[in-house]
C-alpha cells in the first residue's frame, strides 16, 4: 500500500498573498495554492505596487456590490 503525503498549504506570517484577481491571476479565489498565490516583492515595485493594490481594492468593492 502506497503512503499518501499531504502537502502543507497554509499562509505564512509576514508574506503577502493574492486573494482575488483576474481569471489569469494566480490567487486563492481562482483555486491556486497559498504558495502559488504568494506575491513576490520583485514582482511589484513603486507605482506597480500601488496600482496592484488599487486594482485589488476595486475588485473587492465590485464583488461586495454584487
Amino acid at each position: 500500500m502506497k503512503k499518501k503525503y499531504k502537502i502543507k498549504d497554509e499562509p505564512e506570517p509576514g508574506k503577502v498573498y493574492a486573494l482575488t484577481g483576474t481569471k489569469d491571476t494566480k490567487c486563492i479565489l481562482n483555486g491556486n495554492t497559498w504558495a502559488e498565490s504568494e506575491v513576490k516583492e520583485t514582482e511589484l515595485s513603486g507605482f506597480d505596487k500601488i496600482d496592484h493594490l488599487e486594482k485589488q481594492m476595486l475588485l473587492n468593492q465590485q464583488m461586495e456590490d454584487n
